[in-house]
């Protein structure tokens, strides 16, 4: 780790084999952090912004690694407490070794919340939904989530092309007990109940249109 200017710092951690030369470090992981300034202008332990990247097949190259591929890259805001927090992740071809039929090699994730208003956050992916080896064409999910401050919420789903023969969307609210109280599922309208007027808080409208 070096500070770099001002309350800003970068870091990375490297490795390589025991008997190998210190030529061949390869970074496995490699970020940067800016800390928030108080009203004084002091830096802030708690809060900041910054991203780091894991870097799994620099880590393959490794003895003894966990033979995961790919990459995941994270990014991060909080500049105070009352301030909005945000994470994004990206998913950057990971294969996971227990599964190599996995790869998400599309997939976003961001993530906000305000204090005391709710938040909300979306996943996006192109990826195999189903386990028939002989459709191996990947569809397009999408996710979207909202939320208040009381922790009543609703949640909508999309997924569309690939192998599926039409789009699919699913919505569902939830109470501040956290109790599911209206659900709308396109490809099976007998699992429907509830009432998006009634039963959605202020998150009446899907996030996108019904299939």
């Amino acid at each position: 780790m070096k500070k770099t200017a001002t309350r800003v710092y970068a870091y990375v951690l490297e490795g390589k084999a025991k008997t190998a030369a210190d030529a061949d470090y390869v970074a496995v992981l490699t970020g940067n952090h800016t800390q928030a300034a108080d009203a004084a202008g002091n830096a802030s332990d708690d809060f900041g912004h910054g991203s780091f990247r894991l870097d799994f097949s620099a880590a393959k190259s490794l003895p003894e690694n966990d033979g995961n591929s790919g990459a995941i890259a994270f990014t991060y805001s909080r500049a105070a407490e009352n301030a909005v927090a945000t994470v994004d992740v990206s998913i950057e071809g990971f294969h996971a070794k227990q599964d190599p039929a996995t790869k998400l090699s599309e997939a976003q994730y961001h993530y906000d919340a305000t204090p005391g208003a709710g938040g909300e956050f979306r996943f996006h992916t192109l990826a195999n939904l189903d386990s028939d080896a002989t459709r191996p064409a990947l569809e397009d999910l999408t996710i979207e989530s909202r939320w208040l401050a009381t922790g009543a919420g609703r949640s909508d789903l999309n997924a569309e092309g690939g192998d599926l023969s039409a789009k699919a969307t699913v919505s569902e609210c939830w109470d501040t007990n956290f109790v599911s109280r209206f659900l709308s599922v396109s490809f099976d309208p007998t699992k429907d109940y509830g009432s998006a007027a009634t039963d959605c808080a202020t998150f009446i409208t899907a996030k996108f249109p019904q299939g």
